[in-house]
């Protein structure tokens, strides 16, 4: 942006600190960015110092992935943010609130947690901000507010933190002149502040965080207090209030890598190298400010204290389940680097798989070639079922229609639909046209049984009621369904279950003996990285190794303990976790039934009587009769004797498929012996001789 130094007379260069009257009372001594107007809005413009993120606290602090406790694999950065605006920047609490997906009013603060109920997860509360807005008219000072992001109650800190302040990711450089295009290595949570007037731009401490250009790493001019037309615009003293924070022009806040979330976190395989350090204030842009496009900086910077050649093995996670069924789709992702060799010759670092078997991948990188270990995706093929059409000979009525299988459902559709049934029989309603129906075979699975973490507390260490955690990712989804604890002594503990970035997922509170014992959770853990399983509770005294440890504590492509906040020598609470892949149903495709409404009863009884045999005829008295039929057909079957007197009749109300009997006429008289058979209201008559 244009600054006051190339716009305005000369006659305001000098010592900026003289315009008393330049202040969010009283506009005398303001001016406007075009030097000329009296009437104006006198916005903010917010930058991120590229000297700061490189020099405060002597740069950033890289550490490895093991030995550093809650500092492993972290890159740790500060930020300056300075107003180099015409106008402060100034942001006020409201009396509303955001939990989760709701807000409310309140017009006292409330807890530092709170339950959503929505969803009956449990957030952080976060209270609603407003943003004010300075605007000079001739010597008067006027403000809107307009509502802006929100702040967070920060315990550690005991004040209030502006949320998604700065945002800092690790890149590698590709051709492309803009470092925001850049891919993203690792990054660390969007970082709240407690917005202030840390340090004033022309102060010899501050020198050099204040510049007109931050995008060019090492250029950009010094900016000092002569260079702000409405030098200390905001009153030069915001503070940490749970009222109101900001940044007058003219002077920065600073946030030092020491302190809470400053940190990217540098993911396990990262190989040495030259990569950048990007930085962004007000990512989400969600305060109004002179200049949305030069919020970021970027500086370069060696990696050192990862891994020095290709000897981590590259590794993938999926985007859910690796147990699907037939027809759907897995994505694996490999970790980051220059360029990838799948199993499947795909180039790219994610793949869509969609068939069973083993898939592995090599990641290049700037230390030479990593390997994947096989990734097994599974996915069921469940055979559609056999069935059989069923006729109706009459202008209306109900089909019986079969299939075979074990879990067998009807629909009236070939896809989505209603279920209208179950079972290996169909009866349909009253038809009165031929219609087709559905049916399709269900099968359900188990998901796979692991068992990982430290399997028991053997190795040496002690009874511990500090607050430390497991670090562990999850590469595909699965169910934390127990762990083991060793107790000193009984009582409630609360175990905890959290994201990387802090935010509470899961707890459950549970009476635990003194000893050995085992806690049933029963959690479903999303894909993701970096969870931390906590003990939260007032009386703890678990066991935890301080010897016999060796992280990690794999299930290959399902989960990975991997880690303490504390180190890699330790091993907190947990022991023996009990762990499954999701269960899952899948479904065959629909086989079509077809109900067939057949009106013409005048066909004859040879057309639908087929295979028909008497045997042997003549007969000494025993004789098989056997027809088939595909038609559902009330049956009656009569034997009359030569004197028209019936001697075995055999009466269904409906029948299909294949007839069958042994009949006996030996103690009957010789003769001419009649064989009725009606199918429905058709008849067919055969005789036999018994000699």
């Amino acid at each position: 942006m244009n600054r006051v130094l190339l716009l305005l007379p000369s006659l305001i260069f000098i010592s900026a600190l003289s315009f008393a009257q330049c202040t969010t009372s009283d506009g005398t001594d303001c001016y406007c960015p075009d030097s000329v107007s009296t009437d104006c809005e006198l916005l903010p413009d917010l930058t991120l110092s590229w000297d700061a993120l490189e020099n405060w606290a002597s740069g950033p602090s890289e550490y490895s992935q093991t030995g550093n406790g809650a500092n492993n694999g972290r890159l740790r950065v500060s930020g300056s943010t300075p107003n180099i605006g015409w106008g402060a920047f100034e942001v006020w609490s409201t009396d509303y609130y955001v939990c989760g997906t709701d807000t409310f009013y309140s017009s006292s603060a409330p807890t530092e947690t709170c339950v959503d109920p929505n969803t009956s997860m449990t957030h952080d509360t976060k209270q609603l901000l407003k943003q004010r807005v300075y605007h000079k008219d001739g010597s008067a000072m006027t403000y809107t507010d307009r509502w802006a992001g929100a702040m967070t109650y920060h315990p550690t800190h005991n004040h209030y933190h502006v949320d998604d302040w700065v945002a800092f990711t690790l890149r590698t450089p590709t051709p492309n002149p803009n470092p925001l295009t850049w891919p993203i290595i690792g990054d660390g949570a969007k970082i709240g502040f407690c917005l202030m007037d840390y340090g004033r731009c022309g102060s010899s401490t501050y020198s050099g965080h204040c510049r007109d250009d931050q995008s060019v790493y090492g250029q950009g001019t010094i900016l000092g207090d002569n260079d702000f037309a409405n030098y200390g615009h905001g009153g030069m003293n915001y503070s940490c209030s749970p009222v109101v924070q900001g940044i007058s022009v003219g002077w920065t806040d600073v946030y030092g890598e020491h302190l809470d979330g400053m940190w990217i976190d540098i993911p396990p395989g990262t190989c040495n190298g030259d990569y950048w350090i990007v930085g962004q204030v007000d990512p989400n842009n969600v305060f109004l400010e002179m200049d949305e496009t030069n919020n970021w900086t970027a500086i370069p910077y060696t990696v050192t204290e990862q891994v020095p050649n290709s000897t981590e093995p590259a590794t993938i996670v999926a985007d859910g389940s690796t147990m699907q069924c037939e027809g759907a789709e897995v994505v694996l992702t490999a970790n980051s680097g220059n360029g990838y060799v799948w199993s499947t010759g795909d180039t790219t670092q994610s793949i869509t798989v969609t068939e069973t078997g083993d898939y592995s991948v090599n990641v290049v990188s700037t230390c030479g070639i990593a390997s994947s270990d096989p990734f097994n995706v599974a996915f069921s093929h469940i055979d559609a079922p056999n069935a059989e059409n069923d006729t109706v000979w009459a202008t209306s009525g109900s089909a019986n229609l079969t299939a075979t299988g074990s879990d067998l459902h009807w629909f009236d559709t070939i896809v989505g639909g209603t279920e209208i049934g179950t079972g290996t029989t169909y009866t349909t309603p009253v038809l009165t046209t031929t219609t087709t129906y559905y049916v399709e075979e269900r099968v359900a699975y188990n998901g796979m049984q692991y068992n990982t973490g430290k399997p028991d507390n053997t190795g040496g260490g002690g009874y511990f009621n500090g607050s430390q955690n497991l670090v562990f990712d999850a590469m595909s989804d699965f169910v934390l369904k127990s762990v083991k604890v060793y107790a000193d002594g009984a009582g409630d503990r609360e175990v905890v279950l959290r994201n990387s970035q802090g935010d509470l997922l899961e707890t459950e509170t549970v009476s635990v003996p003194d000893g050995e014992s085992r806690i049933t959770l029963d959690w479903d853990i999303p894909t993701d990285t970096d969870y931390e399983l906590h003990l939260e509770s007032q009386l703890k005294d678990l066991y935890r190794n301080n010897d016999g440890v060796n992280f990690p504590y794999d299930v290959a492509g399902v989960a990975s303990v991997k880690s303490s906040s504390a180190g890699d020598q330790y091993y907190y609470f947990y022991y023996d976790w009990e762990i499954a892949t999701p269960d899952y149903t899948c479904e065959s495709e629909r086989t079509p039934v077809d109900a067939v409404i057949n009106p013409d009863v005048s066909v004859s009884m040879h057309e639908v009587v087929k295979n028909f045999t008497i045997f042997p005829n003549p007969s000494q008295g025993v004789v098989n009769l056997s027809f088939e039929t595909e038609r559902t057909s009330s049956l009656n079957v009569k034997i009359v004797d030569p004197l028209s007197k019936v001697i075995f009749t055999d009466t269904q109300t409906s029948f299909k498929g294949k007839y069958n009997k042994e009949l006996d006429l030996s103690g009957f008289a010789k003769g001419v012996y009649h064989v009725d058979i009606t199918l429905d209201d058709l008849p067919l008559y055969k005789t036999v001789v018994i000699q």
